[in-house]
């Protein structure tokens, strides 16, 4: 169903403002991605009234699908007077930037090899940490550099290392990374990263394919859920930068990302975004994913089929027992409490207002 004029659903927010979620999907998705994709971000009465019901009445919905930030730029843009929560979540989202560039100054004048990942992308939405991808002889001089910059280290993980600091009343949480994974499994290849890395806004970021493809394997073989946030960074970043669809079609072939990009590319189609019309016909499968809740999930099936297909592939390069360990790795870490909120359709791990 394509969204048609969204303003006819005034009513529908008025009567229930948790009635109908995947209304809010297309209305969200649609407005902020043409919002993001012009110069001029103004918005009318209208508009101003959905956007004001939303934050009224679901700001949980918002807040899942890490929309807050985004939401509050375009208001701040329109001089609009700003909830205290929105307020609090722009200016946590500036602090997170302030400390990237920082950190990104410091390691560059060490020479220390890193990519910021997963975290800055063409929508601006609600961060939960700042996720640093580094090669694992810079490990220890990055961890030494954070301490020296104020930060103190907090937990251990397969392959991430978190570390936080306190700064101006915000909680800043670094993420070190020598893999990007789930558990153990390498889903995307690092040295492909470091390859391609670019530097933006004294930022040193992925390139756009990369990024892109970060985002649909994250989202559906490690996250398990998809939020409007990635999607809008996805859409937004295609059209913006006029990605050649084919080359990324290709590129998630060769890695065993085929079915995470055709999952994002239908949720887009649903959500009435007109795909090219070659797309279009690779995308006639039906996947079971469902727009009625809180938050969007892959369906079980995409999910095993991608790890799958992910791992025919690398078995191709890497010897069976890596192969082995990577798999068994798995159900560690928060890999398990991921899934078994997964399985029983229980709302994903977001980070609090208070975090």
């Amino acid at each position: 169903m394509l969204i048609g004029d969204c303003f006819t659903m005034i009513n529908e927010f008025q009567k229930s403002p948790l009635s109908n979620y995947y209304l809010k999907y297309c209305f969200l998705f649609n407005k902020l991605k043409d919002l993001y994709l012009t110069e001029e971000k103004s918005i009318d009465d209208k508009t101003y009234k959905l956007f004001s019901l939303m934050v009224k009445h679901d700001i949980e919905f918002l807040r899942y699908n890490k929309l807050l930030v985004g939401l509050g730029y375009i208001l701040f843009q329109n001089k609009v007077d700003l909830k205290d929560i929105l307020k609090q979540r722009m200016r946590r989202f500036n602090k997170y930037v302030n400390e990237a560039k920082r950190i990104c100054k410091v390691f560059s004048e060490h020479g220390i090899r890193f990519v910021l990942i997963k975290t800055f992308g063409s929508f601006p939405k609600d961060l939960g940490d700042l996720d640093i991808l580094l090669y694992d002889d810079d490990l220890n001089d990055a961890k030494k550099l954070l301490s020296s910059a104020g930060y103190i280290s907090r937990k251990i993980g397969l392959r991430q290392y978190l570390w936080s600091l306190i700064k101006d009343d915000v909680i800043v949480d670094v993420e070190l990374h020598t893999k990007i994974s789930a558990a153990d499994y390498e889903y995307y290849p690092r040295e492909r990263v470091f390859k391609r890395a670019v530097k933006c806004c004294e930022l040193i970021l992925p390139s756009r394919i990369d990024s892109l493809l970060i985002l649909v394997g994250h989202a559906v073989m490690k996250d398990l859920f998809i939020t409007v946030a990635d999607l809008l960074d996805f859409v937004i970043t295609l059209q913006k930068y006029r990605i050649d669809i084919n080359e990324l079609i290709n590129e998630a072939s060769l890695l065993g990302l085929t079915l995470p990009l055709n999952t994002v590319l239908y949720i887009i189609k649903k959500l009435g975004c007109e795909l090219e019309n070659s797309l279009r016909r690779k995308l006639n499968i039906t996947f079971g994913i469902k727009l009625n809740d809180i938050v969007i999930r892959p369906p079980f099936h995409i999910v095993l089929l991608s790890y799958l297909d992910m791992t025919v592939k690398k078995a191709k390069q890497k010897p069976l027992m890596n192969m082995l360990e990577e798999i068994f790795s798995l159900p560690r870490s928060k890999g398990i409490d991921i899934f078994v909120r997964f399985a029983g359709s229980k709302k994903p791990l977001v980070k609090k207002f208070t975090e």
